[in-house]
């Protein structure tokens, strides 16, 4: 009945809800490298959606190129190393898979710990984020040895003391 209403953001949101359905299989799930763009073409608000497909597109393309360039992952972990959180960071590990952040905890990359929970104390959706990501992927990536569970332990003690 509201079909009416619809309009280019109304697109823009079921483009999004698309892009999570072919990165991971459930159109509500934003957890993969292309969360940026996602989240803003899903927001719950279309004032705050990308104003038409072309700027989704647009802005889908830069994300796709600043991915590729190997540099900019330099630059991401130079920061991370020390321990320094602005927007570059958050958007990285905004975007990075529960796979890839499971993976960087257990390799005890350097500051990676401490710019995730200062990542996590920005709000309880970045809490929700990263804590369900560890969740559903840690086991897959420690396998059955017991001691790559401790930084896992070590990250969770960290945060909840």
């Amino acid at each position: 009945m509201l079909l009416k209403d619809g309009d280019k953001r109304s697109n823009v949101y079921s483009l999004g809800r698309i892009i999570n359905f072919i990165m991971t299989g459930q159109p509500t799930n934003a957890h993969h490298i292309f969360r940026s763009v996602t989240e803003k073409a899903t927001n719950a608000d279309a004032a705050y959606r990308y104003a038409d497909a072309g700027q989704l597109s647009k802005c889908f393309e830069k994300n796709v190129n600043y991915h590729r360039n190997a540099q900019n992952e330099q630059k991401i972990f130079e920061k991370i190393a020390t321990r320094t959180m602005d927007d570059s960071v958050e958007s990285y590990i905004y975007e990075l898979t529960a796979e890839r952040i499971s993976r960087l905890l257990l390799d005890r990359k350097v500051g990676f710990s401490d710019v995730l929970l200062e990542f996590m104390n920005i709000d309880n959706a970045h809490a929700q984020h990263i804590i369900q990501g560890i969740n559903r992927s840690y086991q897959d990536i420690c396998g059955r040895s017991y001691e790559a569970n401790d930084p896992f332990a070590y990250f969770a003690y960290v945060r909840f003391e």
